[in-house]
């Protein structure tokens, strides 16, 4: 008898952990530029993008090295992460929010500066340095020095 109680009750815990338990979502990020970009991923499904998964940084590409490491990222759910970008030293930054399916690759080739005209609300205007994120996602791995095929800007 005692042992039926033992095979019911692991059942029940392995059956209650696979339904409770859900995998990451990964995906790859490659930093080509000679920026440290400080990054956070959301959920596929966050609409409001409020409240972040996992952040962190990716440092600069290394300067005596022909190609850079991919870093594994991740959200929790859905069949894309979207990911949001700022890179360091600007005095503005993209707004735009990335999306990235399972399982691709992400390459960030550049980041270039450009110009963002401020005005406030007594009109004194500024020009706010602002990036230009050029990248590139693929679903197989690309190096630094490969062609950009079909390359995408991120931007205010």
């Amino acid at each position: 008898m005692p042992w039926k109680l033992l095979s019911i009750t692991s059942a029940t815990f392995v059956l209650g952990s696979a339904m409770t338990c859900q995998a990451d979502v990964p995906f790859r990020v490659k930093n080509c530029s000679d920026t440290k970009i400080d990054y956070e991923t959301y959920n596929g499904s966050d609409g409001l993008e409020s409240i972040p998964y996992e952040d962190g940084a990716l440092g600069a590409k290394n300067s005596v090295s022909d190609d850079a490491n991919y870093r594994k990222l991740v959200c929790h759910t859905g069949q894309f992460c979207k990911l949001r970008m700022e890179p360091n030293g600007f005095e503005d930054q993209p707004k735009k929010v990335i999306k990235v399916q399972a399982h691709h690759y992400m390459r960030i080739a550049e980041v270039k500066e450009g110009v963002r005209r401020f005005e406030d609300i007594w009109g004194n205007v500024s020009n706010l340095s602002s990036p230009i994120i050029v990248y590139t996602i693929s679903d197989k791995e690309e190096h630094c020095k490969d062609h950009l095929n079909d390359p995408k800007e991120a931007k205010r």
